[in-house]
């Protein structure tokens, strides 16, 4: 099933992933590949405390009359992505 149809058909505005961003031929597939998925990839390049790679957002905008942007190369994506990480690793409080 493709993505765009199964986030799109529960009314998400865009998809946005990270993906590696080191200069190397592997990760210049995988972001070829995104990019030929319809993914935008922004310029920011985010370093991450816990990992040695460094990793740049890509964004799909599924809305035409909302779409999703970056208007400053991608940090606030990131924003977005740590909201997520944090919600997705915390862990939950002992009662």
């Amino acid at each position: 099933r493709d993505l765009r149809e199964w986030a799109g058909g529960r009314g998400f505005r865009g998809i946005v992933i990270e993906a590696e961003a080191d200069p190397s031929e592997e990760n210049a597939g995988r972001i070829a590949f995104w990019k030929k998925a319809g993914f935008t990839p922004t310029a920011y390049v985010h370093s991450y405390i816990w990992v040695p790679e460094t990793y740049r957002a890509m964004y799909l905008s599924l809305d035409p009359e909302h779409p999703v942007e970056s208007h400053d190369g991608g940090e606030e994506l990131f924003q977005s992505i740590l909201r997520f990480h944090e919600k997705a690793y915390r862990r939950p409080s002992k009662s």
